[in-house]
């Protein structure tokens, strides 16, 4: 497991202010300031390595906001990256999250590696599994 992204003391933007509102010409939605400043700071702070598919990406974060906002942000830019080649890629996911004070600082550990063993050995058992049935 390799260690690409270490953020400590940072507001990270929630999903809730990802977009900045919508243009009136085209109807369509843009990001706000606060998104993709946290994008900015992911994409910078990220680990520059190439991991080959199938991906498993295990996520650590101390945060009042919901995990789970964050992970689509990590994600999309892991693969911007370049880290990997699609997010879709992403075989396994894990997140753990420890419960932090509203309005403390946020922090944030991305591990990244290689599944295919797992990976093949997992759809091996679902594949039993579906002959049982």
């Amino acid at each position: 497991m390799i260690k690409i992204l270490d953020l400590k003391n940072v507001n990270l933007a929630s999903l809730n202010k990802k977009y900045g509102g919508k243009n009136p010409k085209t109807g369509r939605y843009f990001l706000s300031k606060d998104y993709k400043d946290t994008q900015k700071l992911i994409y910078l702070s990220l680990r520059k390595i190439v991991i080959p598919s199938p991906i498993q990406l295990t996520i650590f974060v101390q945060t009042y906001k919901d995990a789970d906002n964050l992970v689509h942000a990590i994600c999309n830019t892991v693969e911007k990256k370049g880290i990997i080649k699609n997010d879709r890629d992403i075989v396994c996911l894990r997140v753990f999250k420890k419960i932090a004070k509203r309005g403390s600082p946020d922090s944030v550990q991305v591990f990244i590696e290689t599944s295919e063993q797992d990976y093949n050995l997992e759809l091996d058992c679902y594949d039993q599994l579906s002959k049982d049935n």
